[in-house]
């Protein structure tokens, strides 16, 4: 996410439910770079980014085999019909829609991660 108090409000809610070795990056640049260098276990990203968009960063990740079976959610402030088919054309299934609720959070990253 671009937005740093976007950034801040989600560490806090993934830190509430017990996650704590947590990175961040700006943008899907960024990110492609930090997941090239560590293990991530779960993709948060938000759709509309500078450099490189949520969108645009999910496409990069299926391009990659090493990358693209990293479980992928996406948030997004869009709610309108046609924005959710575009997401889900593209493949992305789990999405939270802004401003973050910290149940709904939960309930997709343990679909996500297959927790429940």
């Amino acid at each position: 996410d671009d937005c740093r108090e976007d950034r801040t409000l989600l560490k806090y809610h993934l830190k509430k439910m017990g996650f704590n070795d947590l990175v961040e990056a700006i943008d899907g640049a960024s990110a492609l770079a930090l997941l090239k260098a560590d293990k991530i276990d779960l993709i948060i990203s938000d759709r509309y980014m500078s450099e490189m968009d949520g969108l645009v960063f999910y496409g990069k990740l299926q391009e990659d085999d090493n990358l693209k079976n990293i479980p992928f959610l996406l948030l997004t402030s869009e709610n309108q019909k046609e924005k959710i088919t575009e997401t889900i054309r593209l493949g992305i299934r789990n999405y939270v829609v802004k401003p973050i609720d910290h149940e709904s959070l939960e309930r997709k990253i343990k679909r996500v991660l297959q927790l429940e």
